[in-house]
């Protein structure tokens, strides 16, 4: 049987030792797969009924929050989820107004551009090959990048989005004792992150940290927190998985 319960590995961006001993990779992926979701969700242009069951969701995840209590994310997501889970319809009129103000085209473009492309080649000498990277990295993952209602492949909510389906299919691996998807989403997660997310979402927090402090700073506070925490630990993970089930991981 694949044992799925946290054995206390420590990583500097990881579990501490003495933190939520019984709480499963399962349940950790499920809540961070939540917390993807949520982010992603907030960099789209805000509609009351959107908001709504956002702010439903946030309550029902913060009420699992003690599942990241020995995360390095936890104050973070903390921070995101009391936020939104206090937010109502009478909040969408200001945050679309703040929406429109940082990532709404202006004569010299947004002010907190959300596309890949703008950080990474400015020029757009390589926009091409960004976008098709990431397509490809979509296809791998099981998600079609070809739905014409969807955002740019470049879109922060389209990048955060794929960061929570892989943390899905990592969630369902723990759940059915599947070596085969655990370590498969693992591997997506880490070539995503160094290849797309963590090269450039980063510097979104750096752009809007000098523009607002208000919810999209807590959103895209949160999200940073989550890449580099997840950079280091499926690494960490997959070195665990390849040490305690050295013969069910030969097999697969």
């Amino acid at each position: 049987m694949l044992d799925a319960t946290r054995p206390g590995i420590q990583i500097d961006t990881g579990w501490q030792e003495d933190d939520a001993e019984s709480v499963s990779f399962g349940e950790i992926a499920r809540f961070r797969q939540g917390v993807y979701r949520l982010a992603s969700a907030s960099f789209v242009r805000p509609i009351v009924e959107k908001f709504e069951m956002l702010a439903e969701a946030a309550l029902h995840l913060s009420s699992e929050s003690s599942i990241a209590s020995g995360l390095t994310i936890s104050a973070a997501s903390d921070g995101f989820l009391d936020m939104l889970k206090v937010m109502g319809s009478d909040d969408v009129p200001s945050l679309h107004f703040e929406f429109l103000r940082l990532f709404g085209d202006g004569p010299e473009g947004p002010l907190v551009p959300l596309f890949e492309a703008v950080y990474i080649d400015p020029l757009g000498m390589t926009a091409g090959w960004i976008i098709g990277d990431l397509e490809a990295a979509y296809s791998a993952g099981g998600v079609s990048a070809n739905n014409p209602a969807a955002e740019r492949a470049d879109h922060l909510s389209v990048e955060l989005d794929f960061m929570s389906h892989l943390c899905g299919i990592e969630a369902q691996g723990w759940e059915f004792e599947s070596l085969t998807e655990i370590r498969r989403s693992l591997n997506l997660q880490s070539r995503f992150l160094e290849r797309h997310a963590r090269t450039w979402i980063p510097n979104v927090k750096s752009s809007m940290a000098r523009q607002c402090d208000g919810f999209y700073a807590a959103a895209i506070e949160a999200a940073v927190a989550l890449i580099e925490h997840d950079a280091d630990y499926a690494s960490a993970l997959k070195m665990w998985i390849k040490e305690h089930h050295d013969e069910s991981v030969s097999r697969v």
